[in-house]
């Protein structure tokens, strides 16, 4: 195909991934500011159900900020693909060390992303939720972002079927609440009771709580897949082609790779002290 055409489509495949991403980006920001709402705004409540001093509640509500903000943290340091872009060549680089597509260097283990229109270095994946592709210096925090999104819709969930419980007398003629309790835990709709009928805040905390669900169990998967490819030395591509040419061969060395060697590896879950991700190259051995 001629260079307009093939240029064409590269357009077009970004515009249909920015008309993905602002929705599902959209989702993530909304899922942030109902989790802060349920588990804020609602632990007052609770506390006073529970017989909590205000410093009991306090430190709970604390709890539950900390890896919210955390989370929402790492979300933003995801996006910063620009970090993870490789060097523009030299003016002696040979042609087929340049990418035809931007223009920048063809580094090792790099990958061109037509979203992000650029080559990025130690491409794992591009992710929607986040608009750009996980590349070198964002690795990490990607895993910190699904190891605290994790953590704060388990919290979250916590919470909001905390509050069902301690008003189940009162919500027990609410039918889409329960329906969507249900659908996750039959036991809790059991003791609560089911009859028709809804309001306005039936469909608010049913719709969250099955969102933070979906989002706790997704976000552990993830979360434990992508630690395990980080111990075996591999990215996405390198796993779906079966590969390992860049482990270093022990989980330690590989780990380290991504998180850094020293304190920083071992406060790999701090995200203001974890340091970037080191350059990959090849084992000597190959």
């Amino acid at each position: 195909p001629s260079p307009n055409f093939t240029r064409l489509g590269h357009q077009l495949q970004a515009a249909m991934a920015a008309v993905l991403t602002a929705p599902a980006v959209l989702v993530v920001l909304g899922l942030y500011a109902a989790s802060l709402h349920v588990g804020v705004g609602y632990m007052g409540t609770i506390g006073s159900l529970l017989g909590w001093t205000t410093t009991q509640t306090m430190l709970v509500t604390l709890a539950f900020v900390l890896p919210w903000a955390a989370s929402l943290y790492s979300y933003v340091r995801c996006m910063q693909v620009s970090t993870s872009k490789c060097m523009r060549p030299s003016l002696n680089a040979a042609p087929g060390d340049v990418c035809r597509h931007c223009g920048l260097l063809r580094e090792q283990r790099s990958q061109h992303c037509f979203l992000c229109g650029i080559c990025v270095r130690d491409r794992d994946v591009h992710s929607t939720f986040i608009g750009a592709c996980v590349g070198q210096a964002t690795h990490a925090d990607f895993i910190r972002w699904l190891l605290y999104s994790a953590v704060t819709a388990l919290l979250a969930s916590a919470i909001a079927l905390t509050y069902i419980w301690h008003h189940k007398a009162n919500w027990s003629h609410h039918g889409l609440l329960l329906d969507t309790v249900a659908f996750f835990t039959p036991l809790v709709a059991w003791i609560v009771g089911h009859k028709p009928g809804e309001d306005w805040h039936d469909a608010y905390l049913g719709t969250v709580l099955r969102a933070f669900i979906v989002c706790a169990l997704a976000s552990t998967a993830t979360f434990v897949f992508k630690m395990r490819l980080v111990l075996r030395g591999q990215l996405w591509s390198e796993w779906s082609r079966g590969s390992r040419p860049f482990d270093r061969g022990n989980w330690a060395d590989n780990f380290a790779v991504v998180f850094g060697q020293g304190p920083s590896g071992w406060l790999w879950a701090l995200p203001t002290l974890s340091k970037p991700r080191q350059a990959a190259t090849l084992p000597q051995s190959l």
